[in-house]
């Protein structure tokens, strides 16, 4: 039995590691909406139509573009087409040696973000050779009035949230006015995200939210795949396209997110790769189709369009769901709860990786008596394997006695074979809702800890060839060698040694290019059980000693008097 208990503990980490890597890999096939539109079919061919998706088209224009700005983004508006030409984070970095901005969607190979078509008589009608006009201009308002071909005039408008008033800052909203009946829809573009530096989850997706749930479609789905021995083979694909209806689609990466919300559920949309060339890594764009609605002469659509970092507090105050563009997971109600005392911890230390440190710290605390009674259960099935080795050869022809003599044994001695492998369990929730946290937290980006320049990614300090040097998964690993070595553990058999021996090993590799605040949680937490492990045993050892010379073990001496 003591058996059976150690290899489920030691089986729970290892699938631990191996069910966040298929979290991080899933694609997620979407489902019918509130509406309760039928079942989503994705297609594997473009929708035909007369002209080009958002997603693609001729290099943008070079005429002067039109500003809105507050203390968090600027955003530069195309007076050819309306739609947006670049976003400028002006609290984030483009990276760790420059002051620069990060830039949603400064691609010249890809056409502005909420360019828009118009979907008349089941004719698509591009909004993006519409030269427009300022006719009403201010720090945080634009309207722009154009005309379409066949005459009709067309508004877009935008506002801009102050970076003191009461909206998000990076939540610009929008309404698009065309004077005429018989538009059916209109079809807007997400934008362009890039994969970033280290990105080893596939973070890069197209999200959709119904309502209920939302849905993730990572870049991995456009490309084939063998599938494992067959079982999930798939062909390759150029995009793929929904008919449902959603709240709000997203295109995201490990930082940011653009959020598009209209007032009016989606009916359908399309995600894709694009080649935003001087990335090789290449981006996803994508867009969605939201019916208009008639107001007097006119056609119109209302939405907001949210491009910002990948922060839960702002996301679930802008409320809709959005929050859930994070992806906590199936351990989402932990994640969340690590995220808030995260935060909790680095509002008093402002740094991150300390907080990591101390939040880890408190973890384990709350553990303590788990891994107390773990270390201490494991003692007591050491302490009797003779006696059971004696009952198995015993009753070996008897499954049922031997059970039943082990149990008593067990009870006698005061062992509980649970209490070795619980605390494994639980820290398996506690990992992945800590993994989840990190995966998205844009707080992490380009923090620094010691050594490590960016707790959001790897921590390689030089390269040997072409091969990485990380040196926390290093550390973990050592350390979970240790914690093994200095946990006691009943006889095991050959199996077991092997795979005590092999754990260490395999879960390096697994972690190897994790980003190092999820690494360092794991390392400091072995290091912590280390010296857990090492002042409970020394406890025990001096009571043992304590304990007169003379006085008899009842419970083994009568099993083994029994036996004989």
């Amino acid at each position: 039995m003591d058996k059976k208990f150690l290899f489920l503990g030691i089986s729970s980490l290892f699938l631990a590691a191996i069910l966040m890597l298929g979290e991080a890999k899933k694609n997620t096939v979407q489902v019918a909406g509130p509406q309760q539109v039928p079942a989503v079919t994705q297609e594997q061919q473009p929708r035909h139509r007369p002209a080009k998706t958002p997603r693609h088209g001729q290099r943008r224009h070079n005429d002067p573009p039109l500003l809105l700005q507050n203390d968090f983004i600027r955003v530069e508006i195309s007076p050819t087409g309306g739609g947006i030409r670049s976003i400028a984070m002006l609290k984030y970095a483009a990276n760790r040696d420059s002051s620069a901005p990060w830039i949603f969607d400064d691609y010249d190979s890809v056409q502005d973000a909420l360019t828009a078509q118009l979907l008349v008589d089941r004719n698509y009608v591009p909004l993006s050779s519409v030269q427009f006009h300022v006719a009403e201009s201010t720090q945080h308002h634009l309207l722009l009035r154009g005309r379409l071909s066949d005459g009709k005039t067309v508004e877009r408008s935008y506002e801009l949230s102050p970076s003191d008033g009461a909206g998000d800052p990076y939540d610009l909203r929008q309404r698009i006015s065309v004077v005429g009946s018989g538009i059916d829809a209109i079809e807007l573009s997400l934008g362009s995200l890039p994969a970033t530096n280290g990105d080893v989850g596939d973070n890069l997706k197209f999200v959709s939210y119904d309502g209920k749930r939302a849905h993730f479609t990572p870049m991995r789905s456009f490309s084939s795949s063998g599938g494992f021995f067959g079982i999930g083979r798939r062909e390759g694909r150029d995009s793929i396209n929904w008919r449902q209806a959603m709240t709000w689609a997203a295109i995201k990466n490990h930082f940011f997110a653009a959020i598009l919300t209209p007032s009016r559920p989606a009916i359908a949309a399309e995600c894709a790769p694009i080649d935003i060339g001087t990335i090789s890594a290449g981006g996803l764009g994508g867009s969605v189709t939201i019916p208009l609605t008639a107001d007097g002469d006119r056609s119109i659509v209302d939405f907001s369009y949210y491009v910002g970092p990948l922060e839960y507090v702002r996301l679930d105050r802008l409320g809709g769901g959005r929050e859930r563009v994070m992806e906590f997971g199936i351990f989402g109600f932990l994640g969340k709860l690590l995220l808030f005392a995260l935060l909790g911890v680095h509002a008093i230390v402002p740094n991150w990786g300390w907080a990591i440190v101390l939040l880890t710290v408190a973890v384990k605390l709350l553990l303590w008596p788990l891994v107390t009674a773990q270390v201490r259960s494991s003692q007591k099935m050491a302490s009797i394997q003779k006696p059971l080795k004696d009952i198995q050869r015993r009753y070996k022809l008897n499954p049922k006695k031997s059970q039943e003599e082990t149990l008593k044994l067990f009870r006698e001695n005061g062992v509980n074979p649970a209490a070795g492998c619980l605390p494994l369990i639980l820290q398996i929730p506690i990992f992945f809702g800590l993994y989840s946290m990190l995966r998205s937290a844009s707080e992490l980006r380009f923090a620094k800890f010691l050594w490590v320049k960016d707790l959001s990614v790897a921590d390689t300090v030089a390269k040997l060839g072409p091969i990485p040097l990380n040196l926390l998964p290093l550390f973990m690993g050592i350390t979970m060698f240790m914690q093994m070595r200095s946990t006691p553990m009943p006889t095991q058999s050959q199996g077991q040694r092997w795979m005590l021996s092999a754990m260490p090993l395999i879960c390096t590799a697994l972690c190897y290019n994790f980003p190092a605040g999820l690494v360092l949680y794991w390392t400091v937490q072995n290091s912590i059980g280390i010296v857990q492990q090492t002042l409970i045993q020394r406890k025990m050892r001096l009571q043992a000693a304590a304990v007169p010379a003379n006085q008899p073990k009842k419970p083994l001496k009568q099993v083994r008097t029994k036996l004989r």
